[in-house]
């Protein structure tokens, strides 16, 4: 196994940036926000980042909306309720077997419940949301109760709540923007 699959100790996400743009007083378009994303949450347990980009409560929405994640608690794998959610996460390489606590990594993420146990990737999950993710660099493996699929950079995959896992089996970061949708009843 190479090292480049081997647990390191500190994940080191790239900065993702976000430009914001609203009115001026005269109504203007400017940009009110531009810079790194203020709140990420890294889980080195499964050499995962999440950059929470943005958030609105409900669609449809106003355009001043923005639903601002209280960053003291877990950031969770789901969406605002009745809302959505834009994040960029990084998957570093990283072999299965490396993944000793997987449910310990979601509850770090305040996600208990996403869990699925004895399942055939530690890391398998699901969410009530539909999610569209786009790979932006690297590769990634979505793993599905029978089925893998390997998604390289321009990929783009609508997950709907359904078992799941990420595995990167490639020597790079893959780079993943991920629109969560929130589903539930």
């Amino acid at each position: 196994m190479s090292n480049t699959h081997e647990k390191a100790t500190k994940m080191e996400p790239k900065l993702v940036r976000r430009i914001v743009t609203g009115h001026s007083p005269a109504g203007k378009a400017v940009v009110v926000a531009d810079g790194p994303s203020e709140d990420v949450q890294i889980i080195n347990e499964a050499r995962v980042a999440i950059a929470d980009i943005w958030s609105v409560s409900s669609v449809p929405t106003q355009i001043d909306a923005w639903h601002k994640r209280d960053p003291s608690g877990p950031m969770g794998i789901n969406s605002v309720v009745g809302g959505l959610s834009l994040r960029v996460l990084q998957f570093d390489p990283l072999s299965a077997d490396a993944i000793a606590d997987a449910e310990a990594a979601f509850a770090d993420l305040g996600s208990t419940g996403a869990h699925v146990a004895n399942a055939r990737h530690p890391a398998m999950h699901r969410t009530d949301t539909v999610d569209f993710g786009i790979v932006i660099s690297g590769s990634l493996t979505l793993l599905l109760d029978e089925d893998d699929v390997t998604l390289t950079a321009g990929d783009i995959v609508i997950q709907r709540g359904t078992n799941h896992a990420w595995e990167n089996r490639g020597d790079e970061p893959c780079l993943m923007a991920v629109v969560v949708v929130d589903a539930g009843a």
